[in-house]
């Protein structure tokens, strides 16, 4: 067996069949029982591999909405950057006017919802 490739791992199911994993951080998960190897295993992976990236809650949100202005801060460079602590603060102070205001969209938002 040669080495597997990156974020590929396998496991055996309840059935005792070899399943091969595909995991990614910010990518869909995907599997295969294909075996390993063969033509339809590494094209099962180059599918797997090319895969456009997910937005984290991107298919629950609304356009334009407050939700929408989260998830996009939450997976941009400048939140990323951040240190733990500091993403743990602002995430919690952003998520209680998310909880509070999501559904709401953005192009009304005025300096006088965030001050009061």
């Amino acid at each position: 067996m040669r080495k597997k490739p990156l974020h590929v791992s396998y496991y055996r199911d309840v059935r005792g069949k070899v399943r091969w994993r595909f995991r990614r951080v910010g990518f869909p998960e995907s599997q295969t029982t294909e075996t390993f190897g063969s033509e339809g295993w590494w094209a099962w992976y180059a599918a797997a591999s090319n895969a456009q990236p997910v937005k984290i809650g991107a298919s629950r949100v609304k356009p334009g909405s407050i939700h929408a202005l989260g998830v996009a801060y939450y997976g941009s460079g400048d939140f990323l950057g951040l240190k733990p602590n500091t993403q743990r603060t602002y995430k919690g102070i952003f998520d209680r006017y998310r909880d509070k205001y999501g559904d709401n969209p953005v192009a009304m938002l005025e300096a006088r919802h965030i001050r009061g």
